[in-house]
């Protein structure tokens, strides 16, 4: 038995994502699944093996009045998706604003305060300590597609 969040919507992968990140997700199991009922899968060599968390190659705030701020976009392996701000805070923010070198963070408004970003909406809970020098430096959890709509997109002002 697993410890720990348990992921509770079904996958519904294709077959060609590069990651479990890239899957469709369905909607909430009910009941809830319990550490029960944890999947497992045994692995193959017949395929190179994939990266366990995200490659991350890129972070950008775009529609705001200037660089440094907007809605936050990261890319994973190529693909641009934006952040829920559900778990996005201001020191997630602050090493974001120090990476992209716009100083610190002044707020994280939440609400699609920049409008609705396109493509994926990455559900990557950051746990900066505010002392990385980069938000990739970062601990993450919940990898993956998230239910949260672009209506929701993480932002930051920074100073």
């Amino acid at each position: 038995k697993g410890v720990g969040s348990i992921w509770d919507r079904e996958l519904q992968c294709l077959g060609n994502e590069s990651l479990l990140a890239f899957c469709p997700t369905g909607s909430p199991r009910h009941p809830p699944c319990t550490h029960a009922n944890d999947a497992s899968v045994t692995c193959t060599r017949a395929f190179s093996p994939l990266p366990l968390s995200p490659e991350y190659t890129g972070f950008r705030l775009v529609n705001g009045s200037t660089a440094c701020d907007g809605r936050v976009e990261v890319q994973v392996l190529g693909t641009w998706g934006t952040l829920c701000d559900s778990h996005w805070d201001l020191l997630d923010a602050h090493v974001l604003c120090r990476h992209l070198g716009c100083g610190f963070a002044e707020s994280v408004p939440g609400a699609g305060r920049f409008g609705r970003g396109t493509g994926p909406t990455w559900r990557e809970s950051f746990h900066c300590d505010g002392t990385e020098a980069q938000l990739g430096q970062c601990p993450v959890t919940a990898l993956g597609a998230s239910p949260c709509s672009h209506d929701r997109d993480a932002a930051v002002i920074c100073s």
